[in-house]
């Protein structure tokens, strides 16, 4: 018989928004997904240059900056081929949110995270292509 603790779970793809990344790296709670095993954290380089560019407007900029570097040395980062979102049947209130939401699909995630209720809100709690 085998021992339950045996089998390996596949880890939960999380895919990150740039708000998200940039809040992790000023030290936000959203820094403990990193502390998280279970997770696979995902985003894409469309979201990573957002959170750079915002970052970099800081005072600060330069230090979180090399905050956000160690992040995402430990976060696999995707070029997406639709980061322009041609391509995608959903439209979203802000057309820059489109290649969040086809990096999320694209990259077999199966949670987008976002504190972008503005633009997410409305698919709080359904599923897009396998995406919550």
């Amino acid at each position: 018989m085998n021992d339950p603790s045996d089998s390996l779970l596949s880890p939960v793809r999380v895919f990150l928004d740039a708000n998200v990344l940039f809040a992790a790296s000023l030290g936000g709670g959203s820094a403990q997904l990193w502390d998280i095993p279970e997770l696979q954290l995902v985003t894409s380089v469309y979201a990573a240059n957002e959170a750079f560019i915002n970052l970099g407007n800081r005072e600060d900029g330069l230090e979180l900056q090399d905050e956000l570097t160690k992040l995402l040395a430990t976060t696999e980062v995707h070029t997406v081929a639709d980061e322009a979102g041609l391509f995608t049947p959903y439209r979203l209130k802000d057309p820059n949110d489109v290649p969040i939401l086809c990096g999320a699909i694209a990259t077999h995630c199966q949670y987008l995270c976002t504190a972008d209720a503005t633009c997410f809100g409305e698919f709080y709690g359904t599923k897009l292509d396998g995406l919550r």
